[in-house]
């Protein structure tokens, strides 16, 4: 036996209402609608469900015996259908973040705040390379922390922070304390470096070495706004 489950929805409202006008305001229908439902119920459960009095409907035995099955019925169907509420206090879930070695310096941040507001969740940190995008459509990856020319329009996309390219001298080079205009700047050696633990020993170079430049990443320690100005500036 097939039946409609707005029929059942119909039941459900008649039963706490007892009276059709009522039913058919909760319902935004009309009331012969409401009557018309009613009669198809009757026909396919093979009984009358309401019995008029003078007060309005009363139920009959069929229809007490079916009134608290059904309605446990509609609240596990309206929970299954429902919009999913996201408690991050509450979830255990495990998260995939693709960050390059670069953006998973940046984590540690990420994790501190993730242990106050969502303390039972999982964190793992994973670089997918050029795949990213096929790990994004898979739900591989829950979020990619990177640098990106070209977003697909499929994806929502933040700016979180702005890093700049810095040119850094050290304090004992014959140019530290005079102008520097562009020609002079590429006339010098140059040594580009990335954060890396190579790069690390490099800088200790600088304090050593007065004949070069080196390049490296400075973070802007504040959230990027692009309607504010930034207060770094090259160097």
């Amino acid at each position: 036996m097939e039946v409609d489950l707005n029929l059942l929805r119909v039941f459900d409202i008649l039963y706490e209402e007892c009276n059709v006008t009522r039913a058919a305001a909760r319902l935004f229908l009309t009331q012969s609608a409401v009557s018309h439902a009613l009669a198809r119920l009757r026909d396919v459960l093979a009984d009358p469900l309401f019995l008029r009095v003078p007060t309005g409907l009363q139920p009959t035995l069929r229809a007490h015996q079916l009134a608290p099955r059904l309605r446990v019925a509609l609240a596990e169907i309206r929970s299954v259908v429902a919009v999913p509420v996201f408690d991050p206090a509450k979830t255990s879930r495990r998260f995939t973040i693709s960050a390059s070695s670069y953006f998973s310096s940046l984590t540690a941040r990420l994790i501190a705040l993730a242990r106050k507001s969502a303390p039972s969740i999982s964190l793992q940190i994973v670089n997918t390379g050029t795949k990213l995008t096929q790990a994004l459509d898979q739900q591989q990856v829950d979020i990619a922390l990177g640098g990106f020319d070209r977003i697909p329009t499929r994806f929502r996309s933040e700016m979180l922070f702005r890093d700049q390219l810095a040119w850094v001298i050290s304090a004992r080079h014959p140019l530290a304390e005079q102008p520097l205009d562009h020609a002079g700047f590429l006339s010098r050696p140059l040594l580009g470096l990335v954060p890396t633990p190579v790069a690390e020993r490099s800088r200790e170079r600088l304090a050593r070495d007065d004949s070069c430049f080196i390049r490296s990443w400075r973070l802007a320690a504040e959230p990027f706004h692009p309607d504010q100005p930034s207060a770094h500036r090259h160097r």
